[in-house]
This record gives structure tokens, C-alpha cells and sequence, in this order.
């Protein structure tokens, strides 16, 4: 039986490789898998976010990232650049601003997560 991590990686292989599709059930697997793990939920959440992205499904793409955006208390940054990418391409930049000046004020910010 694949853990959440061997679940995980085998989804960013098939995004890699482009299968998109295959990625998304790899990831919403581990997800499932994750249970009550806040940590491993963020991580999933932000990369099947990826996935919808690509495939263009802003909506889903914006809803796995505001769970993620929620789930780490506005401290995790990938998931603030998830989010205010599909505020964007939802037309909504408001909030993608809002989004982008909350994770500005994160602790603890390395440099380069700060220039990105």
C-alpha cells in the first residue's frame, strides 16, 4: 500500500511527464490518505491546485489553494502563489494583491520566496 509521500511523488512524476489526469487522482489519493496530517493535506492541495491550473479549471484550481491558503493559517507561501495565480486568471486581482501582501508579512521569508 503507497504512503502519502510515495502517492505524492508519483503524482509530481505523472505532472511532469504532462498526464495531468493521472496526477490529479494521485494527488486527491494522497489526500484521502492524509487524513487529520495538515502538513501533507497543504503540499497535496497546492500541487492538485497545479494540476487544475494547467487543465484550466480556475475554479477548482482556486478552491484547492484557498484550502491550503486556510489550512496553513496564511503562513505557507507556495500556496499563496497558488492562489493569487488563479485569482488572476479568474479576473479577480483584488484579492490576489490581498493574498500576496498577507504572505509578505510571513516570518521568516527566505529572500528569494520574498523576490518570487
Amino acid at each position: 500500500m503507497d504512503s502519502v509521500d510515495d502517492l505524492r511523488q508519483r503524482g509530481n512524476h505523472e505532472f511532469q511527464k504532462g498526464n495531468l489526469e493521472n496526477a490529479l487522482a494521485l494527488y486527491s489519493a494522497a489526500l484521502e490518505k492524509a487524513g487529520t496530517n495538515i502538513s501533507a493535506r497543504i503540499i497535496n492541495l497546492c500541487n492538485r491546485s497545479a494540476c487544475h491550473f494547467q487543465l484550466e479549471d480556475y475554479e477548482s484550481a482556486m478552491t484547492d489553494a484557498l484550502q491550503a491558503w486556510q489550512l496553513s493559517e496564511e503562513s505557507n507561501v507556495k500556496a499563496a502563489y497558488r492562489l493569487s495565480k488563479t485569482y488572476v486568471a479568474l479576473e479577480e486581482s483584488d484579492k490576489a494583491v490581498r493574498v500576496l501582501n498577507t504572505a509578505l508579512t510571513i516570518p521568516d521569508l527566505s529572500l528569494k520566496e520574498i523576490e518570487s
